[in-house]
């Protein structure tokens, strides 16, 4: 599973029709702060939830730091989504991105 840099995650938003965030942080989490127009799916139901996803549609995969996304994206993967981890998470997302984003 290919990297991709918060900056090139927000030029694929912007750019790219198919292409949407898929965060699976938990949602206390969510309550924090989001980006806008994510996918809010919980790695712990990731397991249920991922069969609502379109397969022709590319994910980017955020969590808070970047290792849940990992083993959500990798999961995604082998059900033959195409993914992409967020480097970083929502942390780095706050820091470089949207600074409205509450850290935590």
């Amino acid at each position: 599973m290919k990297n991709l840099s918060v900056f090139e995650t927000k030029e694929k938003i912007k750019r790219e029709k198919d292409f949407k965030i898929i965060d699976v942080r938990e949602n206390w989490e969510h309550e924090i702060g989001v980006i806008e127009h994510s996918i809010k799916m919980p790695l712990s139901r990731l397991v249920e939830d991922y069969k609502s996803l379109n397969q022709s549609t590319e994910y980017g995969v955020i969590c808070h730091s970047g290792v849940r996304s990992l083993q959500g994206g990798s999961f995604l993967q082998s059900k033959g989504f195409k993914v992409f981890n967020v480097e970083g998470g929502i942390d780095k997302w706050s820091l470089e991105i949207d600074s409205s984003i509450d850290r935590y």
